[in-house]
């Protein structure tokens, strides 16, 4: 029997909000002023499956599982608070493939953008096509992380599977597949697949044919409301019952809108588990440069921008082989050492994506020595991650200035000492956004909108300034990393 808390209106409305990431998957109720009605954010650790060969991988059945047990957990909620659940909305990570056949069931795993075993496909697929056109077009160059390097890769390793299948889906995608009668893709997600001409809003026939698959694999792209939950679960999730279920969108979308980087001239930098540069603009026919990609956050809606595989889970990695104490202690250990330049890494732990795309590429630590402590590996991979993403930024603003910055993510919001070197990195200040959950907070934002409902603007906590002895230190450091770039060239 459900209990309704008194504090909660009986008409308070929500929209029950999914966030599947690579590194945990995360569920919310939130309101038309975006505030959350769950006290604690429901979340599974990530069921990615990292393997020697470079494979990074989902188990579907697990993905499934989690999302189910996060809406059990929304339902009751609901339920026990008297929320109307309104609709339900799904960010969801980008670059990230399943097959399924006729029955639903899949012909493989889901191969996320961290997945290093098509780097032969695409350097192939380079060296035979002339990439300039897809990437004219579609505004992904032939490279790795997209479904062209992918597809090829699976078709080869194994074709009977690849024959066999009938839809081709993002992550979200296929949880609607379960779930509801009627998918879609958004164009914010199928603008980061390399297989979709965001000029004309099609799917783009060059990469289709690269990628050995027909348009009927692919979901239609769509941004209004799909259909409602089939009947078959309204006795699990009868809050669930009447919501509208919306397209999956990519959640570095939802991550940009919910920091508050909406408009022409915001450039957002995030480090969560990866991290990424993006800045939004107006519709533009020049096309991206130098291995920047572009993307969609609606349908007329444009942002360019560059991600590096390298974020916190390098910060992660190094916790581990490191035996690295708790972050707090790490950077009051920090504050001590300013002058210090110590030694300089090039970040490319977990392989690389940009600025470079040097496929097969390898990090590399420079100016070990005696007196090197743990925490000075931990400090220079911080800045080093933050230069590469300067490095994307200072491409992105020969297209349009930029004007203001925002930091989100998880890694990043979490550590002040990280947000600091990121501010001294780029040399002005950034705005850090208050919401810890900026990816929820941004598909809510975007399904309101979809719904019809205006909502407020974010608020944000702390403006970050330049420091000036960090200023000083990260020019020698990005000489050192220049030089180290050249010789990995």
């Amino acid at each position: 029997m459900c209990i309704r808390d008194p504090m909660t209106p009986p008409t308070t409305r929500a929209v029950a909000t999914i966030d599947i990431g690579s590194g945990s998957c995360r569920g919310q109720l939130i309101d038309p002023n975006l505030n959350h009605l769950v006290r604690v954010t429901p979340r599974r650790r990530s069921g990615l499956v990292l393997g020697p060969d470079g494979a990074a991988t989902i188990d579907p059945s697990h993905l499934l599982v989690d999302v189910g047990s996060i809406l059990d957990e929304l339902n009751l909620v609901a339920g026990r608070q008297g929320i109307r659940i309104t609709a339900v909305a799904i960010c969801t990570i980008w670059h990230s493939v399943i097959g399924v056949d006729r029955d639903r069931q899949p012909t493989s795993p889901i191969i996320t953008w961290a997945d290093r075993r098509p780097d032969t496909a695409a350097r192939r697929l380079r060296h035979r096509y002339e990439q300039t056109g897809i990437y004219e077009r579609t505004g992904c160059p032939l490279q790795t992380p997209f479904l062209p390097a992918k597809l090829t890769w699976l078709r080869d390793r194994d074709p009977a599977p690849f024959a066999r299948t009938s839809l081709w889906l993002s992550p979200g995608e296929f949880v609607l597949l379960h779930l509801i009668d009627e998918i879609a893709t958004s164009a914010s997600m199928a603008s980061g697949t390399g297989l979709y001409n965001y000029r004309d809003g099609v799917w783009d026939a060059e990469a289709l044919e690269i990628s050995a698959i027909s348009e009927e694999q692919l979901s239609s792209v769509m941004d209004g409301p799909l259909g409602k939950l089939r009947a078959e679960h309204h006795h699990r999730w009868p809050q669930l019952r009447a919501a509208l279920w919306l397209p999956a969108i990519a959640d570095g979308a939802a991550s940009t809108v919910g920091g508050g980087g909406c408009q022409p001239g915001d450039l957002t930098l995030t480090i969560g588990t990866s991290a990424a540069a993006r800045l939004v603009h107006e519709q533009v026919l020049q096309s991206p440069r130098n291995g920047a990609w572009r993307y969609l956050i609606g349908a007329e809606t444009q942002m360019t921008g560059g991600a590096l595989s390298d974020g916190g889970n390098a910060l992660e990695w190094l916790r581990q082989i490191l035996l690295l104490p708790p972050t707090d202690q790490l950077e009051s250990e920090l504050d001590l050492f300013e002058g210090n330049v110590g030694p300089v890494v090039s970040p490319l732990f977990i392989g690389e994506r940009g600025p470079r795309w040097l496929d097969g590429n390898k990090g590399a630590i420079w100016g070990l020595g005696p007196d090197t402590r743990a925490s000075d590996i931990w400090r220079a991979t911080m800045e080093g991650i933050a230069l590469n993403l300067t490095r994307i930024a200072s491409t992105l603003a020969e297209m349009r200035p930029i004007e203001r910055v925002f930091g989100t993510g998880g890694a990043l919001q979490g550590s002040r000492y990280w947000q600091r070197i990121l501010a001294s990195a780029i040399n002005r200040p950034i705005m850090i956004s208050s919401v810890q959950e900026t990816s929820l907070r941004g598909a809510a934002a975007l399904a309101w909108t979809q719904l019809g409902q205006p909502t407020p603007n974010n608020d944000y906590a702390v403006e970050v300034l330049p420091d000036g002895a960090t200023c000083d230190r990260l020019a020698q450091n990005r000489w050192l990393q220049d030089r180290l770039c050249a010789l990995e060239t």
